[in-house]
């Protein structure tokens, strides 16, 4: 096998195994260590002919009904790997693949009126969160202010400011409780 398509269906294991753990991960949170199964990767792949597109982006989709509060308020992008992204790049050289990955999430959430949340994680270091500090302070409202995190950063990028957070710390943070409540005002039956 050519050494290009070898790497590429390497990267594409990495990246759905990723997203199985962060689905186990989300299940085993959002029911408070009850359950691994809530949610699970997105298999369907959203073209322009997709019908219902707009319910079916993002990498995580809930297999449960007990899931469908946080699917519906969250639009989950996850991205493994991507080892030479550097925030240094964004100032030196004004692009990152960061940027494509922010675009992409923020796009999708548009189309699907969901708050964009991008998880990433490189190789031998802790998964981070990146969510838009506008969507944060929307969920503060709910969940109470993110400054009780002790350590996160502000990320400038154009007219945007990215929150990034170690995926334990913005998770220790975040309640389920609460984003079901938001569920219930701002999203449900509005899909």
């Amino acid at each position: 096998m050519d050494k290009k398509v070898q790497h590429a269906v390497k990267g594409r294991g990495k990246g759905s195994g990723f997203e199985r753990d962060i689905s186990r991960f989300l299940s085993k949170w959002w029911s408070n260590g009850e359950r691994d199964d809530l949610f699970w990767r997105n298999r369907t792949k959203v073209t322009s002919k997709t019908p219902n597109a707009k319910h079916q982006l993002g990498d995580i989709c809930a297999t449960s009904s007990l899931g469908i509060p946080f699917i519906e308020v969250f639009n989950i992008e996850c991205k493994r790997g991507y080892n030479k992204i550097n925030p240094f790049d964004l100032i030196i050289f004004r692009k990152s693949k960061f940027i494509t990955f922010c675009d992409q999430v923020i796009n999708d959430s548009k189309l699907s009126n969901r708050i964009p949340l991008l998880i990433l994680k490189q190789d031998r270091k802790e998964a981070l969160v990146i969510i838009d500090r506008m969507d944060l302070l929307s969920l503060e409202y709910y969940i109470g202010k993110h400054e009780k995190i002790d350590y996160y950063i502000e990320l400038v990028i154009k007219a945007s400011t990215y929150c990034i957070f170690t995926m334990k710390d913005f998770f220790d943070f975040m309640n389920p409780e609460p984003i079901k409540l938001m569920w219930k005002k701002e999203y449900k039956g509005k899909k």
